[in-house]
């Protein structure tokens, strides 16, 4: 039997739609779409320096 699901706190919703690099056309990106846990992840490792191991 599966873990029940836990309320996840996220700091807020995104200010972007989306994310590319500068110079190159957005028909030549494979899209990567993100579901809010994901994003929160991505903003507490590389925006707060914050990981699992500490």
């Amino acid at each position: 039997m599966p873990r029940p699901k836990c309320r996840r706190n996220i700091c807020g919703m995104p200010d972007k739609n989306y994310f590319k690099p500068r110079g190159i056309p957005t028909v030549d990106l494979e899209e990567i779409v993100l579901n809010l846990d994901e994003f929160e992840a991505i903003r507490l490792a590389d925006y707060e320096q914050l990981y699992q191991e500490e």
